[in-house]
Formats: structure tokens, C-alpha cells, sequence
């Protein structure tokens, strides 16, 4: 099978796990939004805010030095050492991070939550992101040893057995928001245990190991920080500034919009083994073969945002009450956002071992992002959240464009790639306008869709050749095989 084959064969499968494990917790939505409220939405969605926070600095930052170390060293034994090092050090890490929400889970629930009686929904969320987070390492070597086919159906088992527990708690035994972290808790656990299976044969602690990863990843834990900050700061203002319903609401709208971003980190699973590769082997000289290899990837990145933008609306009318609906303005704005973290995800600064300036960068952008939901969610409330993450990811993705070109020049094609954003923002935007009657919005929506399709043609994405290779790759040999 040659390069590109091989790379549509993974593309493939990821984005199949993708669809599978987004798509299942969705439709579900319509049984858990019938029985829970948005006000449960909201406590699960503060819980979270302190379980990703603690986990983040728990990590700190040696989940990017595992990726990046991962090709330097490409030896058997050293990567074994690698994996098996930094999985016990921020595993230790969490044990002890467990152990103090435990202790002061009454404390912590009163503080986050703001809402007495939920010190267990605070540790059992802790517990669970602490598995996930655990399983990014196993489901990192995956990645990086291009085993496409074990991680669709690892991922597949986790989602399925989540979202089967959940069903059961909140459906059969009426348990409440609890029964979808239970749930959530069960499928990462299932992971756990493959994956170490799997992976953690021979396990190995290298102290020096340590020491070189925590260079490279311990100057990115103020980055990681700060973006926690800059990530739940809005769901927690939503919930001291408006009404813990609201963060419900946002937290649901952020859900399905991020979506997008879950899209891109499938299929970054693809191109960023691809990007170190060349960055390794190339140096400077990558720079425009490296542009040239993404541009693509962008485009099937943005067409994804505009799926999810233009057709919110009638997912949350069919799926959710009419409570819910409100979380549709949501969605748009968001997917929009995170169509623009494609840039964050190339590691030029990390190539570059500029992880501080990461950090710098950090720092900026949680300020302009605070700076802008305070005003807005006073104003607005959730929805004015959404309207300062996307303006703040505006600024600030611009400023960490700049900068990383600075340290490591990928060769962007610029025209092809600010065609693909114009016709979504403008797109999205049209949207918005007061007098859109629906069937205008109908006509708005499928006018994007024809102006995206025929800019992929125009510039040879979208060609006979491609979907060809597509459909075989997905038809006539994963599903076969699987």
C-alpha cells in the first residue's frame, strides 16, 4: 500500500471512530435530556471544570514531550522506557491529586459548584478524567505507530460500554447526572485496562528519562494552565454570573460544537506523525512540502465546522426539548471557534523546543479571553460566552500564527486556506440576521455548501481520484477486515 493509501486507510478509520463515538452520545442525547435538566448539565459541567484543571497540572506537559520524544528516539526499548516513565510519574501525580479532593471533596463542591451535597458528582468526575487522561498515552503510541484499526475499536468499546452504563443508571435506575459520569467512569476504565494490557508489559522507571521529558514538557505546564483557565473559565463564570441552567445550555452547545475539534484531533492523528517526520528529516527545507501536505487536511477540517454550524438547528430540534433549543446559537459560534485551532495544533514550537514561549503565549491569551467574558456574559449570558471565546480565539490565534512562524516557517497557501474561513464565517454570520425567515436560512446554508464544494474542486481536493480512494479505502477494506 503506498504513502497516500496508507494515510487515507487511517484517515479512514479514525474519522470512523470518530463518527461512532460522537455521533452515539448525541443521539442518546435525546433519552438524557427528557430525563435530566440543563441545571443537571450545569453541575456536571462545574464538575468538570475542576476535575480538567487538576488533571492539567497533574500532566504537566508530558503529553506533548511523550509525542515529541516518541520520534526522537525510535528505538523499541527507548520508547518502551519512554511510555512506561512518564505514564507512572503522572500517574502518581493523580493518585495524589485523588486523594486530596477526597479529602476536601464537601470543600471543593461548595466552592466550584456552589451547590452543598456534591461532593461525590466532584470526585467521581475527578477519578474519571483522571482515567482518560491516563489513556491519551496508550492512545498516543497508537497514533504515532500508525495503528489506525486497534484504535477504532478500542475507542469503540470505551464509548459503547459509557454510554451503556449510562443508559442503564439514568434510564433504569434514575440515578441522576451521577449515572453519566458512572457511565463515563466505566468506558475509560475498560480502556485502562486494554490499553496497559497492551502496552504496559515490561514496565520500566528511568529517572533521566524523566528529567529530559519534564525540559521539554514542564516550561508548557503554565501553557496548559492557563488553557484549562481559558477553556472552563467561561462555564464557571456562566454559573456565578447567570444561572447554573445556563451553563447546562453552554455546556451542551459546546458539546456538539466541539465536535469540529474532536474531527481535527482524528485526523491530526494522521498528519502529525507525517509533520515530525518531515520536520526531522527536512528541517527548514519542509517548509512549503509541509503546507502544501495540510492544506487539504484544512479543508476537510473547516467543511466539518460548516456541517456543524449550518445544521445545529435541526439537530437540537429533532433530538432535545424545546428547552434546549437556544443551545443551537451556540453551536455555530463555537465550531467556528474551534475551526480555527487547527493553527494551535502543529508543533513548530515544540519542534523548535520553545515550549516557554508557548506558555507566554498562554498568558495572553487567558487575559484577552477573561477581559472579554466578563462584559459579554453580563450582557448576554451563555450566549455572549460563545461570542468571547470566539472573538478572544480571533486575537490570540493570530498572535500564535505569528509566533510559531517565527521559530519553524510552514509554507501556508494562503488564498485557498482564507477562502475555505470566508465562506464559513460569512456563511455563520448570515445566520444571525434578525429577519432570516427558516427557508432563508435553508437557502443560506445550502449556498455555503455549494460555494465550499466547488472551491475543493477548484483547487483539487474534492476530485474523482480522491473520493475514489476514499470509498475504496473505507468499502472495500476496513470493513472487510474489521
Amino acid at each position: 500500500m503506498n504513502s497516500k493509501n496508507t494515510q487515507i486507510n487511517n484517515g479512514v478509520l479514525y474519522v470512523v471512530e470518530l463518527a461512532i463515538t460522537t455521533l452515539l452520545p448525541v443521539l442518546v442525547l435525546r433519552v438524557f435530556t427528557r430525563i435530566l435538566t440543563s441545571g443537571d448539565y450545569g453541575l456536571w459541567a462545574l464538575a468538570q471544570v475542576y476535575a480538567v484543571f487538576v488533571t492539567g497540572f497533574c500532566n504537566v506537559g508530558l503529553l506533548t514531550a511523550f509525542e515529541r520524544n516518541f520520534f526522537e528516539d525510535k528505538t523499541p526499548e527507548g520508547r518502551q522506557k519512554l511510555f512506561c516513565t512518564i505514564w507512572l510519574f503522572v500517574a502518581g501525580c493523580m493518585v495524589l491529586g485523588a486523594g486530596v479532593t477526597f479529602i476536601f471533596s464537601g470543600t471543593l463542591s461548595q466552592w466550584i459548584i456552589r451547590e452543598p451535597g456534591h461532593g461525590t458528582l466532584l470526585l467521581t468526575t475527578f477519578c474519571s478524567t483522571c482515567i482518560i487522561s491516563l489513556n491519551q498515552y496508550g492512545l498516543m503510541w497508537l497514533k504515532n505507530t500508525e495503528q489506525a484499526k486497534s484504535y477504532l475499536h478500542l475507542g469503540v468499546a470505551e464509548k459503547v460500554t459509557a454510554i451503556a452504563v449510562s443508559l442503564l443508571l439514568v434510564a433504569g435506575f434514575r440515578i441522576g447526572v451521577q449515572g453519566l459520569v458512572l457511565g463515563q467512569l466505566a468506558g475509560a476504565g475498560l480502556l485502562f485496562f486494554l490499553l496497559g494490557a497492551r502496552l504496559f508489559r515490561n514496565p520500566i522507571f528511568d529517572r533521566d528519562v524523566l528529567f529530559h521529558s519534564l525540559r521539554i514538557g514542564f516550561p508548557l505546564t503554565p501553557r496548559i494552565f492557563l488553557g484549562v483557565i481559558n477553556s472552563q473559565f467561561d462555564k464557571y463564570m456562566i454559573g456565578l454570573m447567570n444561572t447554573i441552567g445556563g451553563v447546562g445550555i453552554y455546556s451542551i452547545g459546546q458539546m456538539l460544537a466541539n465536535g469540529v475539534f474532536l474531527f481535527m484531533t482524528a485526523i491530526q492523528n494522521v498528519f502529525a506523525p507525517q509533520v515530525y517526520r518531515r520536520m526531522f528529516e527536512l528541517g527548514a527545507e519542509g517548509s512549503g512540502e509541509i503546507g502544501r501536505y495540510l492544506t487539504p487536511f484544512i479543508y476537510i477540517s473547516v467543511g466539518v465546522a460548516l456541517l456543524v454550524a449550518f445544521f445545529a438547528e435541526e439537530v437540537i430540534m429533532i433530538l432535545m426539548p424545546p428547552s434546549y433549543h437556544s443551545a443551537a446559537n451556540i453551536v455555530m459560534i463555537m465550531a467556528c471557534y474551534y475551526a480555527l485551532l487547527f493553527f494551535s495544533k502543529q508543533p513548530q514550537l515544540i519542534y523548535a523546543k520553545k515550549t516557554h514561549i508557548s506558555s507566554l503565549l498562554g498568558i495572553a491569551s487567558v487575559v484577552l479571553n477573561v477581559g472579554l467574558n466578563i462584559p459579554l456574559i453580563r450582557a448576554f449570558g451563555a450566549i455572549g460566552a460563545a461570542w468571547a471565546t470566539l472573538l478572544s480565539g480571533l486575537f490570540s490565534g493570530a498572535l500564535i500564527f505569528i509566533v510559531s512562524q517565527k521559530y519553524y516557517h510552514i509554507g501556508w497557501q494562503y488564498r485557498r486556506i482564507t477562502a475555505m474561513y470566508l465562506i464559513l464565517g460569512l456563511g455563520v454570520l448570515a445566520l444571525f440576521i434578525p429577519a432570516a425567515t427558516y427557508p432563508m436560512r435553508i437557502f443560506i446554508k445550502c449556498t455555503g455548501l455549494v460555494l465550499y464544494g466547488f472551491l475543493g474542486h477548484r483547487i483539487g481536493i474534492l476530485t474523482k481520484e480522491h473520493i475514489l480512494l476514499v470509498r475504496d479505502q473505507l468499502f472495500r477494506k476496513n470493513f472487510q477486515k474489521a
